[in-house]
């Protein structure tokens, strides 16, 4: 049956149909990328905000720390140079300002005689560990009352009191390593020499160093006694191949000759 002429499909209609469609998925898409990169812009913008919010919040604290700090150093200095020094506040202004000369220091901790006093007094970084090491293995300095033998002098007491003389760093480590080593191993025999400190004290405080000296000490304790029993096993071995090896024989057709008694 043929559709009259105002009824059959038109190609010009549906090319035009399919421009037009074509057109507005463009223009959507194109809206949706625009809306998509428009929210990208203002998600960024709302965080370099909130950034810059906390950098200047930060800066504020920071700013107020140090006028509070300032303020009370100002009032710390005011209270000191307003009133005289006398009592503690004396005694703490003058550790400040001078220290103690090490002749003081060696009087104070009664330590005599050339060995002890030219050691401590030429120790440099590089010789520290190793006039620790003298100090623990000479009997250099005199006992102190009622401490058990050859426990020397208070050295805790010298390490308390380090900051208030003028020593060099190298001189305070090795002060801190003697005590670190009698600290870890308080009583000794006579004849004993406490083993010296080898680990890095660096950064540590003195409990800290005390165990660090102890696991060394119990590692090589434990490896000395590694190889004490290997060697024993490997003597032990041999005897057994010594023995299980049989006598040479003795020559066939030949009979041993004694001389006279």
């Amino acid at each position: 049956m043929k559709l009259p002429a105002t009824q059959q499909p038109s190609g010009g209609a549906n090319n035009n149909n399919a421009v037009r469609r074509a057109a507005n998925a463009a223009a959507k898409a194109e809206a949706n990328a625009a809306k998509v990169k428009a929210e990208a812009a203002r998600k960024a913008a709302a965080l370099k905000a909130k950034a810059n919010a906390n950098a200047a919040a930060a800066a504020r604290v920071e700013r107020a720390a140090k006028a509070r700090a300032a303020v009370m150093r100002a009032v710390a200095i005011s209270k000191l140079t307003a009133a005289p020094l006398t009592g503690r506040r004396a005694g703490i202004v003058g550790q400040t300002v001078t220290k103690k000369p090490l002749d003081q220091f060696f009087k104070n901790f009664q330590i005599t005689g050339a060995a002890p006093t030219t050691v401590l007094s030429q120790t440099t970084k590089e010789t520290a560990i190793n006039n620790a090491r003298r100090f623990l293995s000479k009997s250099m300095l005199i006992p102190v009352r009622g401490s058990v033998y050859p426990n020397k002098l208070n050295w805790e007491r010298a390490v308390n009191s380090l900051d208030q003389y003028d020593l060099t760093n190298a001189q305070k480590n090795l002060i801190r390593r003697v005590n670190i080593a009698i600290a870890a191993k308080p009583k000794k025999g006579r004849f004993e020499i406490r083993p010296p400190v080898k680990v890095s004290i660096q950064g540590l405080t003195r409990n800290q160093a005390i165990e660090e000296h102890k696991k060394a000490i119990k590692k090589e304790i434990d490896e000395r006694q590694r190889n004490e029993q290997l060697r024993n096993n490997m003597e032990r071995r041999a005897r057994r191949e010594t023995k299980s090896t049989p006598p040479p024989s003795k020559p066939t057709g030949s009979r041993a000759t004694y001389g006279m008694f």
